[in-house]
């Protein structure tokens, strides 16, 4: 009954659907994607989908810390030893600051699927993203050093390879 429904939209109203399996997505998206902005939420791949990311309010230390203090409280304060959610707190802002810095490139990633067309697509896009900032990167080890001259020479060594990669192509 719901996908002969879904299928007489016209563009004429917002929809919500709620498609835990996938099944109306993947009978429906090229349909709706005529008449709609289809954006997709899913937790269990963030890679095919528009994401959530309970962080993104977190765009500042003091923000960071009114989010995690609202999480502690939600998720049961400790009233009789309060060091304990300060300890927590602290940890939870440390986390995200790491977050922050170290995974810029798929901030990049979380946006609607436009263009993409499909979810194998978006996919492909996603994992292409992510080797081609693998291959770029300099570093193999978190505290390595490397100077901002061997910086400049690996990116041009390595840019080179993908530009005669994408030329032969």
């Amino acid at each position: 009954m719901i996908l002969p429904n879904l299928l007489r939209e016209t563009g004429q109203r917002d929809l919500i659907i709620s498609d835990l399996k996938l099944e109306l997505l993947g009978k429906t998206y090229r349909y709706l994607a005529r008449h709609y902005d289809v954006w997709v939420l899913n937790f269990g791949s963030p890679a095919t989908s528009l994401g959530y990311n309970p962080f993104s309010c977190c765009t500042s230390p003091h923000l960071t810390a009114l989010w995690c203090n609202a999480w502690i409280r939600n998720t049961g304060a400790n009233e009789k030893e309060p060091i304990w959610d300060n300890w927590t707190r602290d940890g939870m802002m440390a986390s995200i600051f790491h977050m922050e810095q170290d995974h810029r490139g798929l901030k990049q990633r979380y946006y609607p699927m436009r263009g993409c067309g499909s979810f194998d697509a978006a996919a492909h896009f996603c994992s292409a993203h992510d080797e081609l900032r693998d291959h770029l990167r300099y570093r193999h080890h978190l505290n390595e050093t490397v100077s901002l001259a061997d910086q400049r020479r690996l990116f041009a060594e390595r840019w080179g390879e993908v530009c005669a990669v994408l030329q032969a192509a």
